[in-house]
């Protein structure tokens, strides 16, 4: 989370929970690593869509009441042990945005027992609205970017992030940030009340990347991001990581690793794309591309099974994943 809660304040709108900063910036979901969708960048209100909510009488009326349900778990996985393994977890989070028939978000992590290079995270947004979809990263420190590759250091510790966009193929990449800037939605910084407490070690970030495609929004889109953990005073060298798609899947490929994800189809009728069964089984990969050495995980599969490239897996209705032998 970017930004910073101001302590103490009571009525006085320069500090606490009343505070412009608090209120405007800290508390909205641009703070937050979430999707944006945006018709217009020109005011507050019209800035990610997020659907409001009045502030519930009960909790009864939170559990019973549709539009208090954000988000709904659609897959969830975990294989880890000892520090090595992978954690899945997707989501329909429609019901949080207006102008939008869908929303998912799917996000892979890959634990290696690596020290110099620990983490790779995979995250997947398909979103179907006529307003843009934004893939939001906030960061410490400003970013290096460089076409479609974001890296963000730690600072003292002298570890790095490096964040591939995938897809779109053709991204605009925006930074916004730095002094006077830190917290800025629609051209406005919301700062009030924050300066008091934020000095250097206060983490409450240098600003954000926004991700998003810079062509028409025709159709479904499709937000890839891979991401990767590395260490070093200089960075330990990071995996090359590349897009390969199929008509099935959109992939994050490299020597290492295939991380698909299913593309799916669009929803309807109210029902989540990976509802009941597919009808579609069977799945041929480029061989040359996926090699029999290389670690092979599918993703957002409907519970089933499936033949891939001639070998049989089950795949369960809570994973939806699919880890090749």
């Amino acid at each position: 989370t970017a930004g910073f809660y101001v302590s103490g304040g009571g009525k006085d709108k320069n500090g606490g929970y009343r505070a412009e900063h608090t209120q405007k910036f800290y508390h909205s979901s641009v703070s937050k690593n979430t999707i944006l969708l945006q018709l217009t960048p020109d005011t507050y209100e019209d800035y990610g869509l997020q659907r409001p909510l009045p502030e519930a009488k009960n909790f009864e009326q939170i559990l019973s009441d549709r539009k208090y349900k954000r988000a709904t778990i659609t897959a969830r996985y975990d294989n880890l042990k000892d520090g090595k393994g992978l954690v899945f977890l997707a989501g329909d989070i429609s019901n949080a945005y207006d102008e939008s028939s869908f929303v998912h978000r799917s996000m892979l992590a890959l634990f290696t027992g690596d020290e110099k290079k620990p983490l790779y995270f995979f995250v997947y947004d398909q979103v179907d609205s006529l307003a843009k979809g934004i893939f939001l990263l906030n960061t410490l420190s400003e970013p290096i970017i460089k076409e479609n590759t974001i890296t963000v250091s730690s600072g003292e510790e002298r570890g790095s992030l490096k964040n591939i966009v995938l897809l779109p193929q053709s991204p605009q990449i925006k930074k916004i940030g730095g002094k006077g800037h830190q917290w800025e939605i629609a051209g406005k910084n919301y700062s009030g009340g924050s300066e008091k407490a934020v000095n250097e070690k206060s983490e409450s970030g240098w600003g954000r990347v926004e991700i998003s495609s810079s062509g028409a929004k025709n159709g479904r889109q499709t937000l890839f991001n891979a991401m990767e953990v590395f260490s070093g005073e200089k960075g330990f060298p990071a995996e090359e990581i590349r897009l390969l798609q199929t008509e099935d899947f959109d992939i994050a490929l490299s020597e290492e690793f295939a991380l698909g994800f299913y593309k799916g189809k669009k929803k309807n009728d109210g029902k989540s794309e990976d509802d009941g069964k597919s009808e579609k089984t069977a799945i041929s990969l480029p061989e040359k591309e996926v090699k029999k050495a290389m670690r092979l995980v599918l993703c957002n599969l409907p519970a089933g099974k499936w033949t891939v490239n001639g070998k049989t897996y089950e795949v369960s209705h809570e994973s939806k994943i699919l880890i090749a032998d």
